[in-house]
């Protein structure tokens, strides 16, 4: 989506005789690269959770999100629906934390597409001494997955 622009044009003053000059500016439009962080919610037992995935990114304009594909380490087989704006909802039965990869793909004509991580705890209420939840920040995210910050 980046490279170089050129664009020619002309100016001319108001004296007489007229004296025209054309010129072309060059301009190097760079490719914005994308920022994708990851996610984080808490609900409970059958309570509908609903988030965007997308408000703390810096993406293409354009770029789609789509639902993530199982993973079968989480406790149920329980999945957000995503729509392709980014926007989510999750409602689980069963209590625990759930991982999932969300696929995030630039506009065509680019086929460049990344997940970026969204966790999603469920938690019991009928049980008094859920361990507390503490959302956890990028930086301790990318140290718990041993990767540098850019």
């Amino acid at each position: 989506m980046g490279g170089p622009v050129d664009f020619a044009y002309t100016t001319c003053d108001n004296g007489t005789p007229q004296a025209c000059a054309t010129a072309t500016l060059h301009i190097m439009v760079e490719t914005r690269k994308a920022t994708l962080n990851p996610d984080f919610g808490v609900t409970e037992v059958n309570v509908p959770l609903t988030g965007n995935v997308s408000t703390n990114d810096q993406q293409t304009p354009g770029s789609t999100y789509s639902n993530p594909p199982a993973n079968p380490s989480n406790p149920s087989g329980c999945a957000p629906v995503v729509a392709s704006n980014g926007t989510y909802s999750f409602t689980c039965s069963v209590p625990g934390e759930y991982s999932f990869m969300v696929p995030v793909c630039e506009p065509s004509p680019s086929t460049s597409c990344t997940s970026i991580p969204l966790t999603i705890t469920v938690l019991d209420p009928t049980v008094k001494t859920n361990a507390p939840v503490a959302i956890r920040t990028m930086r301790d995210y990318y140290k718990t997955h041993r990767l540098s910050l850019m």
